[in-house]
């Protein structure tokens, strides 16, 4: 029997990957097609920023080693693409291990970047974010993606492994592919950053492309394959009455938090530790097996019983309160023709740290209100999965676990104000969230088939949201570049005309006409610096415009006025500036040039020179104001695109946005809502001093469940020592 048993284990497990193999023939050939065109665009804007950097280079060693560093990569970089290329086939051929990858993927021992040593430590850490960041943008698309593969390829342990596409583990590639460049520390940062500019819009098309041929392919997520795991871990750390395993042999189980939204900081117990807690906590509370405890079945069947029933009203949602579920069950117990005694302490320690886990989520400002009282909804549901399943604790990837997480940081940024019958992120959280209450028994594949429709949903309204953010942040710096030339030119202009003496019509050339060719220079500044040459133009217009006595500046007079009236012209045609009467401006331009050049000079202009001097501003020292606001102007400094905000208005209402981009130009801060359309504009000292007022919240981006864990944890280790 356990020889068929197993026979027919292989046959499925070779049946799933075969249909992976399938799959993998309809896009991997594409996928390739599309990182190799990323590959070379990453280059090609490398050998830019390098030749920018050296143009404006500070010495001349500094401008030899970045020309040094754009020879190095236009002679290997051909030979990296390819390298990388061949890399990302192996992912799809060969799960690839989340240790070593830089050692097994090196090109040789002296060439190889380690990635763990501690003189590149920042490139570690620079990795990291990036990944972050990539996965964030990716959001849903990458999940689904992730479940895809991992249940039509059984090789690839998501625990131990790496999915072919994962950010962390093509920007590792890349870093120690590219080790082969003979550049240094800095130039190396450069690259990576460069690697993460559009990786994610690549990496979405060829997710999306790869899902698309899984699913034709009849590849479903592996919900069979997670419970069998599920209940592998429960074996092995499942307690007994008194706390303690039944096999105290096996090592501790180690977690590993899902790629896509943990920060490895949190520490996350498990169901034992957090037993133990409870047993410091409540020193009178008795872990001896009860005689007659309710049996794991009637329990299931009670808290059915009590679940409360799914609404088709989106404005029957109820008040936010935790279920008192101990007392509730003990009454119905006591109240019932039964023998049990009870809870069992396995149990009841299970239903007490639910309970106290959905006091700290209905406790959190993070969610809005409104989802707060469709996630308590779900007390009940999670409670009879967590007697079935304690590793809901301590597993990151549990299920039902990312599906309360990404409810929550769906809606996130969800306001009060808003129409909840006409919303679709309200309405597809409450489908959810009804679906739970409605089909919800004992079969945790709910929970798994859920989070895969939600994510698919978050996908499609993220894309859509992330093309009108876009737009939104081009047109603000478009606006505030704009903003800055017409200040730029206005200031420069009426310094100069201030300074000195100009005829009449030649101002209105200048006001009307020049200054609209010096703002499009300003806006379109690049690298032949047509902004200085502007303004150059126009403080040599001036100087020719003035009396001149010795014979060497009218010779230099001269030289300087038959290409300036060139220029002139050229730029002023460039803006159709008047061009009807173009050659009698320059006629008249010429006029007064004449006419300066034979005016004898009666006072001393030696000092007008063509060039604009140097404003010398003494530094103030910091005010008192300012040193106060300083810790918070800190806070404003460290936010990151995509963060979201609450703010508390005057008329004690809340209101939430999310920051879009910041303009260092216009000292802007730009914030956008959830379908990405600007709703506010701030300035750096504006958002400090609202946070030192405490009109302002940085709301968190930690994952729900670990918030709440860390919160629980905490919580029990301060009343732990509280007692002692």
């Amino acid at each position: 029997m356990a020889g068929r048993l197993g026979s027919w284990e292989e046959k499925s497990i070779n049946l799933s990957e075969d249909l992976y193999s399938q799959a993998a023939q309809h896009f991997v050939s594409s996928a390739i097609s599309k990182y190799a065109d990323h590959l070379r665009s990453v280059f090609d804007a490398a050998d830019d920023a390098f030749f920018d950097l050296a143009s404006n280079a500070h010495s001349n060693s500094e401008q030899n080693r970045l020309f040094e560093a754009m020879r190095d990569i236009r002679i290997k970089r051909k030979r990296i693409e390819q390298q990388l290329q061949e890399l990302l086939q192996s992912n799809f051929n060969t799960p690839q291990a989340r240790q070593n990858i830089a050692q097994e993927t090196s090109l040789s021992d002296s060439s190889t970047w380690s990635m763990v040593a501690e003189e590149n430590l920042e490139e570690e850490i620079t990795l990291s974010s990036m990944a972050k960041r990539v996965r964030q943008v990716l959001g849903a698309t990458f999940t689904q993606f992730e479940q895809l593969v991992t249940s039509g390829w059984p090789a690839l342990n998501p625990e131990q492994h790496f999915t072919p596409i994962d950010p962390e583990l093509l920007s590792k590639q890349f870093l120690t592919v590219a080790g082969a460049l003979e550049i240094g520390a800095q130039e190396k940062l450069i690259l990576i950053k460069v690697f993460e500019v559009d990786l994610a819009s690549a990496l979405e098309g060829i997710l999306e492309t790869a899902n698309a041929a899984l699913l034709r392919a009849g590849i479903k997520p592996a919900t069979a394959r997670m419970e069998k795991t599920l209940t592998r871990q429960t074996a092995t750390s499942q307690p007994d009455e008194s706390g303690k395993t039944d096999k105290p042999s096996q090592p501790k189980q180690t977690v590993t938090q899902p790629a896509h939204n943990s920060p490895s900081s949190i520490f996350t117990p498990s169901f034992a530790e957090l037993r133990k807690l409870l047993t410091i906590n409540q020193p009178g509370r008795s872990h001896t097996p009860r005689e007659h405890p309710i049996s794991p079945v009637k329990l299931q069947e009670l808290l059915g019983s009590m679940q409360p029933p799914a609404s088709d009203n989106l404005f029957d949602s109820g008040i936010a309160a935790p279920i008192k579920l101990e007392d509730a069950i003990a009454h119905l117990i006591q109240g019932g023709e039964t023998r049990f005694s009870g809870l069992s302490a396995n149990d009841e320690d299970a239903i007490d740290l639910v309970s106290r886990l959905f006091e700290f989520i209905l406790k959190d400002d993070n969610i809005s209100p409104p989802i707060q009282v469709l996630i308590s909804k779900l007390q009940i549901p999670i409670v009879r999965v967590v007697l079935k399943d304690p590793s809901f604790f301590g597993n990151h990837r549990h299920p039902a676990r990312q599906l309360l997480d990404t409810l929550a940081k769906a809606g996130t940024g969800w306001n009060n104000a808003e129409d909840r019958q006409k919303d679709k992120l309200y309405a597809e959280i409450h489908r959810v969230v009804s679906k739970v209450l409605t089909e919800f028994r004992d079969d945790q594949s709910i929970f798994v088939e859920l989070f895969l429709e939600f994510s698919g949903f978050l996908s499609r309204e993220e894309k859509r949201t992330r093309i009108v953010e876009q737009r939104t942040r081009e047109a603000e710096h478009g606006r505030i570049k704009s903003k800055n030339a017409q200040t730029a030119v206005e200031n420069y202009l009426n310094k100069k005309l201030a300074q000195y003496p100009v005829p009449e019509n030649i101002r209105c050339i200048l006001t009307q006409g020049w200054s609209r060719f010096m703002f499009l220079t300003y806006l379109k500044d690049s690298k032949d610096n047509r902004w200085s040459k502007a303004t150059e133009a126009l403080d040599t217009l001036i100087w020719c415009l003035q009396p001149h006595a010795s014979e060497g500046e009218k010779e230099l007079w001269v030289k300087k006025v038959p290409p300036l009236l060139k220029f002139i012209k050229s730029g002023l045609q460039e803006v159709s500036y008047n061009t009807e009467r173009l050659d009698t401006m320059m006629a008249d331009l010429k006029s007064a040039l004449t006419n300066a050049f034979k005016t004898p000079c009666t006072n001393d202009l030696s000092s007008v020179v063509p060039t604009d001097a140097v404003d010398l501003v003494t530094p103030q020292p910091p005010t008192e104001d300012e040193i106060k606001l300083s810790p918070f102007l800190q806070q404003v400094d460290n936010l990151e695109i995509g963060q979201w905000i609450e703010f508390y208005l005057n008329n004690g209402s809340k209101f939430r946005c999310k920051l879009a981009t910041h303009i260092d130009d216009g000292d802007c801060y730009i914030f956008v809502n959830r379908v990405g359309l600007k709703v506010l504009e701030k300035t750096r000292r504006a958002l400090g001093q609202e946070l030192a007022d405490r009109k302002l919240k940085i709301l968190s981006r930690e994952p729900l469940i670990d918030r709440a864990m860390e919160g629980l944890v905490q919580n029990l280790r301060k009343i732990s020592g509280q007692r002692a």
